[in-house]
């Protein structure tokens, strides 16, 4: 690879390029360290990092009276696990809270209501980081049984094609589930348990960056008429204008979207 610097004559540029790399190694190992700091910070959280050390001090001198100062090992090892089970114990609590959502539906907040903010407050603390409370959310479904997968891509696919065309399919599809499908979905099943989410990085690479195509008109369907219709880039501007306006104001102030908000 080379670096992107000018070109100096041949004395004065060893010497600016050991610079220059000495700044970007000490640059690169500050954002990893960064990271490192902030990835602590988002395992422990809500719990902040200055609490940890102040209730790890009363837990550990309570450790060092029953154990004797002859076993600090053993005082160190029983604070640190008693430290992180309170840490876990409220992020366990802060799970449980979440799953209240009565709240969503009601016009005015009830008392019920009020009572649960009020805690859901005490408990948790501000996001500091990107990602602090990503561990709240719940981890994707694990994959479908390989044949209920199967029957509903045959089933959706029978409009779409012919007579020929689907008795075709179907033979191919009873052909993937004796053969490689079992040893697929296996595989798939493994990948579920080992990450929260067996479908993100998928999605990532071949459902939203493989695309060439405008990120209104491929991802953002619902919102407008179909900006294919127009002919150059200021109608295209126009109709997202009016497309969001439509949506937005109009159809959710009337309570007039259908069940399915596509234009195509």
């Amino acid at each position: 690879m080379d670096f992107p610097i000018k070109r100096f004559d041949s004395e004065c540029e060893p010497e600016l390029y050991s610079r220059w790399l000495r700044s970007e190694k000490s640059r690169v190992t500050s954002i990893r360290i960064k990271r490192l700091w902030t990835s602590i910070q988002n395992y422990f959280w809500p719990t902040k990092v200055p609490d940890l050390i102040v209730v790890f001090t009363p837990t550990l001198g309570a450790s060092l009276n029953y154990f004797g100062l002859e076993r600090p090992v053993m005082a160190v090892l029983c604070s640190v696990v008693g430290v992180l089970g309170l840490v876990h114990l409220r992020q366990l609590l802060l799970i449980g809270m979440l799953k209240y959502k009565q709240w969503m539906l009601e016009v005015k907040p009830s008392w019920k209501s009020k009572l649960w903010f009020g805690a859901i407050k005490f408990v948790s603390s501000s996001l500091d980081n990107w990602y602090s409370g990503n561990w709240l959310l719940p981890g994707y479904p694990s994959p479908p049984p390989l044949k209920q997968s199967v029957s509903g891509f045959v089933t959706s696919m029978q409009p779409c094609v012919s007579k020929a065309e689907f008795d075709q399919l179907e033979i191919m599809a009873h052909k993937f589930l004796r053969q490689e499908g079992p040893s697929l979905h296996r595989k798939l099943r493994l990948k579920a348990l080992m990450s929260r989410n067996w479908l993100a990085q998928w999605w990532i690479d071949y459902g939203y960056l493989a695309s060439r195509s405008e990120v209104y008109r491929g991802f953002m369907n619902g919102l407008g008429p179909d900006t294919r219709l127009a002919s150059n880039w200021m109608d295209t501007a126009a109709l997202i204008v009016y497309g969001t306006y439509d949506y937005f104001v109009h159809k959710l102030a009337t309570r007039q979207l259908p069940p399915l908000c596509r234009t195509r």
